[in-house]
């Protein structure tokens, strides 16, 4: 099973930086130095170039994996943060592991947007994703690249496979308790996602229970609150 761990950046600066923070992983690695996308400093919600170009070098990387001759290619966001480096390596090998004993997984995930839905499997810690998005630590099988289409127009490339999982076209697995997760410093909205009780809501089988709690905890005072002044 021969696995390269490609991390992707637009930074050429980093790249010993980089190198030496994954180098605990044991496997060989890469730094894919990519071009800045035009109007890099705006988020890829509101650039269609930005969110391309991401899926464009995710393929790229899984490429060069594949013509290096590795089984695995797995591709690390340079703006991924891990819990911690031993669970990291841990659950590398375990990933490794599962995707050698079942040959119809495509992909296995770190870590995923809380709001991702999925069922178990016969390995415990380890499910079948449904429906999972943010991709800042994945494990591609190199012979999925096939399975990379041209992308929607103003689509973000997770969220496209996420549908494809939805139509048994794409085959994800993952952790169930996250080890990876999208750094959380410079968005708000990300904060919330990331650092609210993060490990807990991402166990739901259903997705996250947390926006549904908040809806139930304000109809509950709004209706406390009509019948009182009633």
């Amino acid at each position: 099973m021969s696995l390269l761990i490609c991390i992707m950046t637009v930074h050429p600066d980093r790249t010993s930086h980089y190198l030496e923070k994954f180098a605990f992983l044991g496997y060989a690695l890469k730094v894919m130095v990519f071009d800045r996308a035009s109007g890099c400093s705006q988020l890829s919600d509101h650039n269609p170039d930005i969110r391309r170009e991401i899926y464009e070098n995710t393929k790229t990387c899984i490429k060069v994996g594949m013509d290096l001759g590795n089984d695995y290619v797995m591709v690390l966001q340079e703006d991924v943060v891990l819990t911690d480096n031993r669970q990291m390596s841990e659950s590398t090998a375990s990933a490794l592991t599962f995707m050698y004993s079942n040959p119809a997984a495509d992909m296995f995930m770190f870590g995923t947007h809380p709001f991702s839905f999925h069922m178990g499997t016969s390995v415990v810690g380890i499910v079948r994703f449904l429906y999972a998005f943010h991709w800042q630590a994945v494990l591609f099988r190199v012979s999925s690249l096939a399975k990379f289409i041209e992308l929607p127009c103003n689509m973000h490339s997770d969220l496209y496979f996420a549908r494809m999982m939805l139509k048994r076209k794409i085959f994800c697995y993952g952790l169930l308790v996250p080890v990876a997760r999208q750094d959380s410093s410079g968005r708000l909205i990300r904060k919330y996602e990331y650092d609210l009780f993060y490990k807990s809501r991402s166990k739901f089988p259903c997705g996250d229970p947390l926006p549904l709690i908040v809806i139930a905890v304000f109809l509950l005072f709004g209706c406390s609150w009509y019948y009182h002044i009633w």
